[in-house]
């Protein structure tokens, strides 16, 4: 639709130049139920109903989680993978927030997971820069603790509890087992990791968008891997046996060891070579 079929719709047949105006601005600063045609510059999409609830939802979480910037939190980065990061904005549906190695900043409000502790800006404004070489210290700290999280030790303790515990929780149960004890930004950084990236030891249980609690699964993994994989790689020259086999000569692709992008001779199909 052009602004002037919906300023036709909202005033009249032959509306005004600045009524098509006036619905043209309100129709750009719309973030509910209209959206630009990406095709047709200059033309607006009615949103499908499902992506308006998506929207109501992520404005209801959006305003109670006003205090997020200035936190260290585990959010779900482009590919669904949980990382940390630290907010240092928030918007009507959703939040910006620094990770180490990723240049964008734009998360949806479901993209919060867990909120894992206050962070104090070096400098005011922020320093993007700044901050992410701190985070990536304070990461590189909790991957030590993070491999030594055991996700079938954590769900024992979360057994004896007997009911679904948040983050603080857990953290309490742990106590003295976490280096730094319960309250230790790189211990809570680490644990908050491990629970949400152990997915098939630990189930999320969503209260509200700013309190998660967890709880173990009923049936879990026989060998969970030291972070949180089941250990059924395969050895690399069996692993590049398997290729073969899976992708034999007549598929006209071929394996080289260059390191970078290669083109198949028969195919002309680029390959990325290990």
């Amino acid at each position: 639709m052009t602004p002037h079929d919906v300023a036709a719709a909202w005033h009249g047949d032959l509306p005004s130049p600045a009524r098509v105006e006036e619905t043209r601005a309100a129709l750009s600063a719309d973030r509910l139920y209209f959206e630009p045609d990406a095709r047709y510059p200059g033309l607006f999409r009615l949103r499908p109903r499902h992506q308006v609830a998506a929207c109501r939802r992520r404005q209801a979480a959006m305003e109670r989680l006003g205090f997020l910037p200035g936190h260290l939190c585990i959010v779900r980065d482009v590919h669904g993978t949980p990382w940390p990061a630290v907010v240092f904005f928030v918007e009507e549906l959703g939040f910006h927030a620094w990770m180490v190695g990723v240049n964008g900043t734009y998360h949806h409000a479901e993209d919060l997971l867990e909120i894992v502790a206050p962070w104090d800006f070096s400098h005011d404004p922020p320093d993007p820069g700044t901050e992410k070489v701190r985070l990536h210290h304070l990461v590189r700290e909790a991957r030590a603790v993070l491999r030594a999280l055991a996700p079938a030790e954590l769900a024992q303790t979360l057994r004896k509890l007997a009911q679904p515990a948040s983050l603080d929780g857990l953290a309490r149960a742990l106590g003295s087992h976490l280096p730094g004890g319960h309250d230790s930004p790189v211990a809570r950084l680490a644990l908050a990791w491990r629970l949400n990236t152990s997915t098939e030891v630990f189930e999320r249980v969503e209260l509200e968008p700013d309190r998660a609690a967890y709880r173990p699964r009923e049936q879990l993994p026989e060998k969970p891997g030291p972070d949180g994989e089941t250990p059924a790689r395969l050895e690399q020259n069996a692993a590049l046996a398997e290729v073969d086999h899976i992708f034999p000569p007549d598929t006209g692709l071929y394996r080289r060891g260059t390191g970078h992008p290669v083109r198949s001779p028969s195919t002309s199909t680029f390959l990325w070579s290990p």
